[in-house]
């Protein structure tokens, strides 16, 4: 799941994931040509999700981007 969350730069977000325990990857994601035709250059942050995760580790990931989402800039 790919997504930006404006005004953050994305590896602000990814770092700020990170410090709550919350594994993520910034970036262009080796697609640079795309992002930047998007208008992205800073790309996306990408949490990956597969069948081993629970949903303790979704509401985790939606807990910790309210509590990213709710820092004033």
């Amino acid at each position: 799941m790919s997504f930006s969350l404006p005004p953050f730069h994305p590896y602000d977000v990814a770092v700020l994931l990170d410090q709550q325990g919350v594994a993520v990857r910034s970036g262009t994601h080796c697609a640079h040509p795309l992002f930047d035709a998007l208008g992205m250059p800073q790309g996306v942050v990408r949490a990956s999700l597969g069948l081993y995760n629970t949903l303790e580790d979704v509401e985790r990931l939606c807990r910790a981007l309210q509590r990213v989402a709710a820092i004033k800039l």
